[in-house]
């Protein structure tokens, strides 16, 4: 044996313990592996440092030079062993080797890089020797994903021609497995160096990715998919796979027949636990890669394709989420191949912590970074999602609405986009597919749940075996676990924050763009939304070139947070995060329709200003009281925000709050549209309508269907109302299309909460009677002024509610007697179905109906002058007089249905309301709040509770003399308050002198000429006025309201407005020559009789 030189020789004075299979082992890395271990495990000294740091670099170039001549000779067993030893220490509790192997393999990784990429570019792929030399060690890391088995967790055995094949099995998606662990861990480590990112990346997308023939699904079986997919969540089984298998409950968790209260509340916490340590990995893991993007654009190009891919594959799962009314929504069989819930509710979180600073909310975030021009970017290469540029606008680039005069920044590279940027538009086109797909199927899935109990609820006394109650017992047991899981997986704290904050930063971020929009136009100065100084130009675009799916990823949000976590706002783990976002957000985007031109998006933004409002307490007739879908109304807390909506109750010019009502109300008008008119929320000069400094907010109605008798001239002239928009529509007119009835009352319902809430308040209070007096003073402008829209709005909504649920009462009533004939049960299960449908139609309308009268009398409360304007104070008094007639006349009968309560319908409470309205108009303005008196001289109206007496006595179809006296003797019946009693005969008294009056001033005009007749109402004109459009003449009253509902001509069916409409002085003046003489005849008469009778 050669002799060494002394210095070729480490002296130990005490021996390291060497294991006899380190010099056995016939493999030369688990040999190398071994000598770095026992390099490190020798004690340090001045002497030895350097010769053992010498030792362990040589054993690093060693195993570098094993991995690339093992790769150049396509021979994978230096890879695969190297893989084995770090998962097998990996697997172990021992730190100590866990720490020398992560060191060990840093090193390694790190020289093979400096080696293998030192003389390559940064724009171009790595090297095919370096990537080839560890990719058999990556190939090793995704076969053993796949292998991943763990037995607690039970898979579904289903029939095949019921259950799609998916690629990752339901063992492999557990989200407690040990086993997994290890290899996650060591994903983390290889993502911090190029080699091995890339590496991973391209591991992660399917296999025929580039031709793209593969199926959305695939992404959950590549490298990365597979450790996004472990989740507590399952897809719903399909009713037919139920019905043909008796297997027990799949998953982890909520698998008891009965779910224990307590049993749920501990698996949750352990989900959420488990969920927290994951989503803390996989950022980790992510955030490497997205700093080796850093260094590698080529890397970070390549991990975008794979989001954007991913995102791309699984639109379908976005698009179903809005889909209305589609039961079995999101099941397996209707969403063939895409991703699961797990997968995208992970890959979703993941996407949002990337965002960093727009999550963690820094004092003053980064919203310079985010470039809306991205989205418009035609540039395939230079953009990783597809379908952004085709995504519908916010608002159009119209000549209102300008991009900044700055000329907008040229990219020419993908890199030259802030990261931000890249990553804001990332994050919500995930969560359109991964948040708002799962918020719809969670909602969707308790809709079944009500209706498997209703099925099940006759057969709960019996132990039936029939079929049919085992299948819906076992039905109901799967879908109570999914529920659970569901349920389970949104309010997951940390999760729950992240997308708060990233929401409130995209409140930040639109109001400042609408700021920049607002200050280009002189009519805003006015305004006081916002301040000028606050607001700076915008060079990387402007509103106009984000997709609205910006805006209705924040509403689901909020309003998920309303229904399902209402307690979460006021929690302390978001106490950091402002709301003062969400309700600048809010108020702007109603307020300037113009910012938002969708109506149906607009009119959500009320359920973001419903959840701000610190009060849960509904109605007297509404049953459920609960605040959420967790606690009771009476637990929650609401100082946040008590704090936000009542900044000082001696302050009334608020910068933000002072606009709440306008725009609350112009959201509540421009759900019913016109397409084309040109008033707001329509295309084309909406804007000028939105920022006029005097009536700001008009829009048109086109979808009301009144009832016949209480508005003969609507029920003549509404026929066409759908087909009164012109036939070319543009794209952006077919965005201000009416809605239908069952969605404008979705819409209503928190509209109603935030007024109700309002009630009563100054700094809102005084808003109403501003809104009140500017409607007064612009009564006769071209566009009727916002609070006419809203008062003629909300009367034609109590009409339509109220006469449809006592229709619908009355119909229940005549099916009760049919069904008591028949020994209490219908011939047909068919027709049973019809009655249980007909009541819930029946309760619908009747909860709705009430909230809306209880609108209007708290509205009227505080402005009673425009109500009583001859444009409305008939249809008011006939509403109120036919409403009365049915709930204290004789045909109340009709209505006494078996079980009111069944269908939340109580008639006492119809009538206080209905009784409360008549005091207030009919005894005039000591029963309300004051109006302006300039305002109402400047006005020219008669005495508003005059003209109120005067119209409620001139319905000939229901007022009666009796009519008021039954509703007195009712409100003494049901005990109402005893100020409501007296104020009310006090209005009795009044109206019945009113009467007197009438009948003394009354004309015979049966034999008036017919060009003094009003063709729609049948009634004499008092200022009769000529349709240019068609020619027609017609009272000037009843064309307003008919323009009030429908911007066309009632005969012509042409666009019309008041400004068209050419007085007809002539005729006015020969109509009232006619009134004049047919008087005096009347006195003369009168005179003579009396004369006849003292003689």
């Amino acid at each position: 044996m050669r002799k060494f030189n002394d210095y070729d020789v480490v002296s130990l004075k005490s021996g390291v313990a060497t294991d006899v299979n380190d010099v056995l082992v016939s493999n030369p890395i688990s040999y190398l592996v071994s000598s770095y271990r026992r390099a490190c495990a020798i004690k340090q000294t001045n002497a030895l440092s350097q010769i053992v740091e010498d030792c362990r670099k040589s054993i690093v170039r060693q195993i570098v030079l094993l991995l690339l001549v093992d790769a150049e000779s396509d021979n994978p067993e230096s890879s695969t062993n190297l893989f084995d030893i770090i998962y097998q220490a990996l697997c172990t509790d021992d730190g100590d080797q866990i720490a020398y192997i992560q060191k060990m393999f840093d090193e390694v990784l790190n020289h093979l890089e400096s080696e293998s990429l030192s003389d390559v570019s940064i724009e171009e792929s790595c090297p095919q020797s370096a990537l080839n030399s560890l990719r058999p060690l990556v190939n090793r890391l995704l076969i053993q994903l796949r292998n991943i088995y763990y037995s607690s967790v039970q898979s579904p055995t289903v029939v095949n021609s019921f259950l799609n094949k998916q690629l990752v099995g339901a063992r492999e998606r557990v989200l407690f497995c040990p086993q997994r662990r290890p290899l996650l861990i060591m994903t983390i480590w290889l993502s911090k160096y190029s080699v091995t990112a890339q590496l991973i990346i391209e591991l992660s997308f399917p296999q025929s990715f580039s031709s793209g023939s593969f199926r959305p699904d695939e992404f959950e079986g590549g490298l990365l998919g597979r450790l996004l997919v472990p989740s507590h969540l399952h897809s719903p089984q399909a009713a037919e796979t139920i019905f043909l298998t008796n297997q027990a409950p799949i998953g982890e968790f909520f698998t008891e027949e009965v779910p224990l209260k307590s049993v749920v509340e501990s698996e949750q916490r352990t989900i959420w636990q488990l969920t927290e340590q994951m989503d803390l990995e996989l950022n980790t893991l992510f955030t490497n890669l997205l700093r080796v993007g850093k260094r590698r654009p080529y890397i970070k190009k390549l991990l975008f394709k794979w989001f954007g891919g991913c995102i791309h594959a699984n639109k379908a799962r976005g698009q179903l989420a809005h889909s209305i009314m589609n039961h079995d929504l999101l099941s397996r069989s209707n969403t063939p191949n895409l991703a699961g819930d797990g997968f995208l509710s992970n890959f979703t979180a993941v996407l949002v912590r990337l965002t960093g600073p727009l999550v963690t909310l820094p004092e003053k975030p980064p919203l310079d970074k985010i470039w809306p021009e991205y989205a418009t970017d035609s540039c395939a290469d230079r953009t990783v999602l597809p379908d952004l540029r085709g995504e519908t606008r916010l608002a159009p680039a119209n000549k209102i609405f300008k991009k900044s005069e700055n000329a907008p920044l040229v990219v020419m590279n993908n890199e030259d986009y802030p990261l931000l940027t890249e990553l804001f538009f990332l994050a919500h086109a995930a969560i359109r597919i991964g948040w708002t797909s799962l918020i719809a199927r969670h909602f969707e899935t308790g809709q079944q749940l009500h209706r498997l109990e209703d099925q099940l609820q006759p057969h709960e006394s019996d132990n039936s075996n029939d079929s049919q109650v085992i299948f819906l017992r076992r039905f109901m047991r799967e879908r109570t676990a999914r529920y659970l899981e569901q349920s389970t997986s949104l309010s997951c704290m940390s999760r729950l924050k992240d997308q708060l904050s990233f929401a409130v930063t995209t409140c930040r971020f639109l109001v400042k763009l609408a700021k920049c929009i607002l200050d280009k136009n002189s009519s805003y100065s006015n305004d006081t939304t916002t301040s000028t100084s606050e607001s700076t130009s915008f060079s990387h675009g402007c509103l106009s070139d984000l997709p609205e799916y910006l805006v209705d990823n924040v509403v689901e949000l909020v309003s998920y947070l309303r229904r399902g976590k209402d307690e979460f706002l006021e929690s302390v783990e978001v106490s950091s995060i402002p709301l003062e976002p969400l309700l600048e957000f809010s108020i702007i985007f109603m307020n300037h329709t113009g910012l938002l031109t969708n109506p149906h998006l607009r009119a959500r933004l009320a359920e973001v200003l419903e959840s701000l409002v610190p009060q849960r307490d509904d109605e007297a007739w509404n049953t459920n009281t609960s605040g959420s879908g967790l606690l009771n109304s009476l637990h929650l807390s609401f100082h946040r925000r008590e704090k936000l909506m009542n900044r000082d109750s001696e302050i009334t010019d608020d910068p933000v709050l002072s606009n709440a009502v306008r725009a609350l109300l112009t959201a509540f008008v421009s759900i019913e549209l016109s397409p084309g008119t040109g008033v707001v929320g329509s295309a084309g000069s909406a804007a000028d309508a939105v920022i006029a400094a005097s009536s700001s907010s008009t829009s048109q109605n086109s979808s009301r269907q009144p009832d016949s008798h209480l508005n003969s001239s609507d029920s003549q002239t509404d026929t066409g109302n759908n087909s009164s928009s012109s036939g070319g529509n543009t794209a952006t007119d077919t965005q201000t299309a009416a809605v239908g009835f069952e969605e404008k009352f979705h819409y209503r319902r928190p509209m109603y909460a935030c007024l109700r809430y309002w009630y009563g308040k100054p700094l809102y209070d005084v808003q109403f009677k501003r809104l009140e007096n500017e409607a007064l003073a612009h009564i006769d402008d071209v566009n009727p002024p916002l609070f006419l829209q809203f008062l003629s709005l909300l009367v034609n909504d109590a009409i339509f509610l109220l006469d449809e649920a006592l229709s619908l009462l009355a119909q229940l009533k005549q099916t009760e007697r049919e069904r008591d004939k028949r020994g209490g049960k219908l011939s047909s299960s068919s027709d049973e179905a019809l009655f249980a449908h007909t009541g819930r139609l029946a309760r619908h309308h009747i909860m709705l109906g009430l909230d809306t009268i209880a609108t209007l009398r708290r509205v009227i409360t505080l402005c009673s002058q425009l109500i009583t304007h001859p444009i409305l104070v008939d249809r008011v008094a006939c509403m109120l007089n036919y409403f009365l007639t049915r709930l204290v006349g004789p045909k109340q009968r009709d209505l006494n249905v078996r079980d009111k309560a069944a269908y939340g319908f109580k008639p006492d409470l119809m009538v206080l309301e209905i009784s409360a309205i008549y005091q207030i108009l009919a005894r005039g303005s000591d029963s309300a709040v004051e109006t302006d008196t300039e305002t109402i001289a400047s006005s020219s109206l008669p005495s508003s509770s005059e003209s109120f007496r005067r119209a409620v006595v001139s319905d000939e179809r229901s007022f009666t003399p009796d009519l008021l006296d039954q509703a007195c003797r009712v409100l003494d019946r049901i005990a109402a308050p005893i100020d409501l009693c007296n104020k009310f005969a006090e209005a009795v008294r009044l109206i019945k002198a009113e009467n007197v009056i009438k009948t003394s001033e009354e004309l015979d005009v049966d034999d008036a000429p017919d060009e003094f007749i009003d063709p729609i109402m049948g009634c004499l004109m008092e200022d009769p006025v000529k349709l240019p459009t068609s020619g027609q003449i017609v009272d000037r009253k009843t064309i307003y309201r008919h323009l009030l509902n429908d911007s066309t001509d009632p005969f012509s069916r042409k666009p019309l407005t008041m400004s068209q409409v050419e007085p007809q002085e002539n005729l006015r003046s020969a109509v009232r020559m006619w009134i004049d003489e047919r008087r005096a005849q009347r006195l003369s008469k009168n005179t003579q009789g009396k004369e006849q009778q003292s003689s």
